[in-house]
């Protein structure tokens, strides 16, 4: 099959150097009716003309294209229905090698692209050929209706037509799918003029230090493109160019703090036999390069009326100014400059919410040139929680707690429940840092918590609560208890008197470890064991009880003493 000197080979940008670092790509706003793909480069389809119809994946490009006296050249000798095109007429004659990467049942290359339905002009009128040629000769079987291709496979197509040299090189409008909301067909439009490119639709240009700017775009259809970019320090120009890149993002870097710069794009390819090709240039996009916006900005409590706030220093930044407001969305004001990556905001209202956010700023010759804003975060100045918070049991109907002072507080609520996930109802305010709460029910377990307030006008502002501590009012152990030989069968016992008991409860047990049995239950604060034998050791134990309601609620054991009557 014939290939002429307009055949495009397929090759790399040796032309260029890619000074930059390459970028990743996103989804590109082309192959619409105003900016068509090329067909210069291979352009991906997917081919669906109805819901029905499974959609098939395929390649597209165009490594041929003759037209006037070439054209008719060639179709003189490789048509048999070749005629001579008026003045106002001329023929065009375009080879494409098609790849059909996947789908189902085979593909006749007229179904896909066809001479007498799917031309366009570029303002999206449907053209009409004068004439479709019928080839012969060297052409013979690539006609669009009689290449058919399967999957996994590719072939070449020719496609020759007479039209009007008005209508131009014409657009292929390709039926790419179905749209799921409307169930219409969408379409895919490519440009067979042999020295159009498709242009970058969409640019933007970010300062991300104070001496660099980045570039980012849309990529554009194809797989051999590149990309030249041009700066100026001015809307109107001159542009220079800076580079080219097979990506699609830059880094532009040595540039001046505080002047605003100017991008264009172009897309480029290199067809090697007949040089390069330009697309159109991009809208112009502009960023001033500035200190970069300061990272891990925090703010948060300090004291009950101070908010501290950091951050990561800025490369080539002069200082940082902090600004706050009292809302998120509200007026902020300039509170602190400084040359640190700290900063504490004192003389704040206790419980009230702040807000902050830290700009970077370069000096350039006097002037400030500023980054951009951190985040906001809120911190709000409050007492910090009580430390070391403690209770326990003070007496048989009372416990005790204390806790560490806390750092500007007016004074300390005391919350208690029955259990620990209780309601807790509040019992005590104090300025003191210990409490007895009393009247409790011996052998009940309490809970507690505290927290510490501030008085901000007549209002409380509070602490977050103390961990959760419990204790339970009990009787204490009887102490001072003796047990001696009283006769040859007798042992005597005595101890002190247990504030709050109704009585005792003697056990006792003939070895230490062995197993005690209650002997006696008596009101008085000493017992006598009797009709024991002479001799032998006993071992003795004791503790109080109080009565509540009917039942006895018990102290702890006294320590074990022994006694051998003799």
């Amino acid at each position: 099959m014939k290939k002429n000197k307009n055949y495009f080979l397929v090759a790399a940008l040796a032309f260029l150097l890619a000074i930059f670092v390459n970028g990743g790509t996103a989804s590109a706003a082309s192959g619409d009716l105003g900016t068509p793909y090329s067909s210069n480069d291979y352009s991906k389809i997917t081919f669906q003309e109805s819901a029905t119809q499974k959609p098939k994946t395929l390649y597209l490009w165009k490594f041929a294209t003759y037209w006037g006296e070439d054209a008719n050249a060639e179709l003189k000798a490789n048509s048999s229905n070749y005629t001579e095109p008026k003045a106002d007429e001329q023929w065009l004659l375009m080879g494409f090698e098609v790849d059909y990467v996947s789908g189902t049942g085979d593909l006749r290359l007229s179904d896909f692209i066809s001479s007498t339905q799917d031309f366009y002009t570029s303002s999206g009128q449907k053209i009409t050929p004068l004439a479709v040629a019928a080839f012969k000769g060297e052409y013979a079987g690539y006609g669009e209706k009689e290449v058919v291709i399967k999957p996994g496979n590719y072939d070449d197509v020719w496609y020759g037509i007479k039209l009007k040299k008005s209508a131009g090189f014409p657009l292929i409008k390709i039926p790419a799918g179905i749209n799921k909301s409307t169930g219409a067909v969408t379409y895919k439009w490519l440009s067979t003029d042999p020295n159009y490119l498709e242009p970058v639709i969409t640019s933007k240009a970010t300062s991300i230090s104070e001496t660099r700017i980045q570039l980012n775009w849309t990529p554009v259809n194809g797989q051999y493109l590149g990309y030249e970019i041009f700066r100026s320090t001015s809307k109107e120009g001159p542009y220079k160019s800076i580079g080219a890149v097979s990506g699609t993002t830059i880094t532009d870097g040595g540039l001046n703090t505080g002047t605003t710069y100017y991008y264009k794009i172009r897309t480029v390819l290199d067809t090697v036999i007949n040089g390069m090709l330009y697309g159109n240039y991009s809208p112009v996009v502009s960023a001033k390069p500035v200190p970069a916006a300061p990272q891990d900005f925090k703010a948060y409590r300090y004291s009950p009326t101070s908010v501290k706030m950091s951050w990561n220093a800025v490369n080539g930044a002069s200082g940082y100014e902090i600004h706050r407001a009292t809302s998120a969305t509200g007026t902020y004001t300039h509170v602190r400059t400084t040359e640190n990556t700290s900063a504490i905001n004192t003389q704040l209202t206790t419980g009230k919410p702040y807000y902050f956010k830290v700009r970077a700023y370069k000096m350039v010759g006097t002037a400030k040139v500023y980054g951009n804003w951190t985040v906001v975060k809120s911190a709000t100045p409050s007492l910090s929680v009580p430390t070391d918070f403690k209770a326990y049991r003070y007496s048989p109907t009372s416990v005790k707690m204390s806790w560490g002072t806390v750092s500007g507080a007016t004074g300390y609520e005391i919350h208690r429940a029955t259990s620990y996930s209780g309601t807790y109802s509040h019992i005590r305010t104090t300025d003191k840092t210990s409490a007895i709460n009393t009247q409790l029910t011996t052998g009940t377990r309490y809970y507690f918590k505290v927290r510490a307030y501030k008085l901000v006008g007549t209002k409380r502002v509070y602490s977050g609560w103390t961990a959760i501590k419990n204790a339970t009012p009990s009787l204490s152990a009887p102490t001072d208890f003796k047990a001696y030989r009283y006769s040859p069968t007798s042992v005597k016992m005595s101890w002190g008197a247990v504030s709050g008991a109704n009585g005792y409860e003697i056990h006792m047990a003939t070895s230490q470890t062995g197993t005690y049995t209650h002997i006696r239950t008596t009101t008085n604060t000493s017992a006598i064991r009797t009709q024991l034998t002479t001799g032998k050791t006993y071992y003795f134990k004791v503790r109080a009880y109080k009565l509540v309601g009917t039942k006895r609620v018990y102290s702890g054991w006294t320590v074990i003493k022994s006694a051998r009557p003799y």
